[in-house]
């Protein structure tokens, strides 16, 4: 099938009063309810209750125009899914559906399979009627049952001309060596015979398939790791000063009175540059290991910090209900007496000539009873203020000498990261007084063997005035001073805001 029939078939079969769409949640709920019961009590009920989308298991999300698979992530426990006839034109975002067993992308416009590594339980494919032209990427999916890839742009196995066409028997073997364990291709069952005959046909491309599809996932494993290693580097505040980046930006021109015509005499300057490479990248790599050692310090102190705030409180709730189990008990013994007061109070009123004694006995005890119940009451409220003031104030205080402390850290921190900028601007000094120096004897003597005309022309002018050099070279020294001005700015600004922000959530 050709790129321009599939067209007219995608076209054709495309509901053209729908707006082309990404799939989002009101696509995703209005298909759901559609799909539930319509009559009944059973229909009201399903369409007046919330949605539980972790218990939906089937979805058909079809010709709906939808051009960009998007917030799958709502439906975890996902068993089916089809998105046939529609405008997809890239499988993604399938990341969050490792229950999914059958996915449906029949005819779309999807040019490469790709992306199925989480799918583990998938068992039943179909992306019949795209324009993928390649088979790939499907060896992770170890489950698969049925994988339907017919009516597509594939050429060959390996998506070119080499033989193996896509209507050929050799094809069919070569899936069957490509995937152990699919039992169906087109919907025809895959024999014994077939699946040795295509490992062993295609062995050397099945092996090289295997290799090339390890070294992307190691790319991948590499990639997530760089990911995380930079998101701890930035926690640490020292991220691009591991390696060489805060020099590289220092050679990044923005103007041309910043002095890169200097750079341009030849084999000198890259000496003095190289020199000044290295120098720089051990003074940034000492910043970048302090940041690293600080940062495990601090991560100590406010894990203690927290640890001993829960025992704190942990403590005090302890002493608390012990209080109050203890007033609990005090409180039922006086109403234990008050009780049997009464009840001899209710065994004379039948004697007229006792009533009257009786009564005012009660009433004696009643308000002695009222007055212990009262001042042990009061007494109780009194010792669980105390302690609640005492564990506020203990709080604060602990509150005010952990910020001290993170304070003090992290100021440790920024001097001695201080001191090796100022190192580095030193560095970075020697370096232009010589880059200077170089410049002008090389100026000096091109002049005097006559050949002015290999000095770069930003400079010749120096033959007449010698500032110009010394001009290019301060240019030179303000941006790399601002340059590196700013990465020590962004270091303390950013590390005093965490401070700042570290105290003001524990305070809160």
């Amino acid at each position: 099938m050709d790129e321009l029939n599939h067209e007219k078939i995608i076209k054709k079969i495309i509901y053209k009063e729908l707006e082309p769409s990404v799939l989002n949640e009101k696509i995703i709920r209005k298909a759901i309810l559609e799909q539930g019961p319509e009559d009944g009590e059973a229909g009201r009920l399903f369409h007046n209750m919330e949605i539980q989308y972790d218990k939906v298991t089937v979805l058909r999300l079809e010709f709906l125009n939808i051009l960009k698979i998007d917030h799958l992530w709502i439906l975890p426990n996902l068993q089916v899914l089809s998105l046939a006839f529609n405008k997809i034109d890239k499988i993604e975002n399938l990341e969050s559906l490792g229950k999914l067993k059958e996915l449906n992308l029949t005819y779309n416009l999807i040019e490469k399979l790709e992306n199925f590594e989480n799918l583990k339980s998938l068992e039943v494919l179909s992306v019949f009627g795209n324009k993928i032209k390649k088979i790939e990427n499907v060896d992770c999916l170890d489950k698969l049952i049925i994988f339907c890839a017919g009516n597509n742009l594939i050429e060959s196995k390996d998506g070119e001309r080499n033989g193996v066409e896509k209507n050929d028997k050799f094809f069919r073997i070569f899936i069957a060596g490509l995937l152990p364990d699919l039992t169906y291709y087109e919907n025809r069952y895959i024999t014994k015979e077939e699946r040795d005959e295509g490992k062993d046909r295609f062995r050397f491309k099945l092996r090289e398939i295997m290799d090339n599809e390890k070294a992307e996932v190691l790319e991948r494993e590499n990639t997530f790791q760089d990911q995380e290693d930079f998101k701890h580097y930035t926690n640490c505040f020292v991220e691009h000063l591991d390696q060489h980046q805060l020099f590289d930006t220092l050679f990044i021109f923005d103007n041309e009175d910043q002095g890169e015509c200097l750079l341009r005499i030849g084999n000198d300057v890259n000496t003095l540059i190289t020199e000044f490479r290295e120098q720089s990248i051990v003074i940034t790599q000492k910043i970048f290991k302090i940041g690293l050692e600080q940062f495990e310090k601090r991560k100590s102190e406010v894990s203690l910090f927290i640890n001993c705030v829960k025992v704190g409180k942990k403590k005090v709730q302890t002493q608390g209900q012990l209080i109050i189990d203890e007033f609990l008990r005090k409180s039922l013994k006086i109403f234990e007496v008050l009780q049997e007061a009464a009840d001899e109070y209710t065994k004379v009123k039948s004697k007229p000539h006792e009533t009257e004694a009786a009564i005012e006995k009660f009433y004696s005890n009643f308000t002695k009873f009222t007055e212990d119940f009262n001042q042990l009451h009061n007494e109780t409220w009194k010792i669980l203020m105390e302690d609640e003031m005492h564990l506020h104030e203990s709080v604060a205080e602990s509150n005010a000498t952990f910020e001290h402390v993170i304070q003090d850290m992290t100021n440790e921190f920024t001097e001695q990261c201080k001191t090796q900028f100022v190192q580095l601007r030193d560095v970075e000094g020697n370096f232009i007084d010589a880059l200077t120096e170089s410049v002008q004897s090389f100026v000096t003597s091109m002049a005097s063997s006559g050949k002015e005309d290999e000095i770069p022309e930003e400079l010749r002018a120096s033959l007449i005035d010698r500032t110009v050099i010394n001009n290019y070279a301060a240019g030179m020294r303000e941006m790399h001073m601002l340059k590196i001005d700013g990465r020590e700015d962004l270091l303390i600004s950013r590390s005093k805001q965490w401070v700042q922000e570290l105290c003001d959530e524990m305070t809160s």
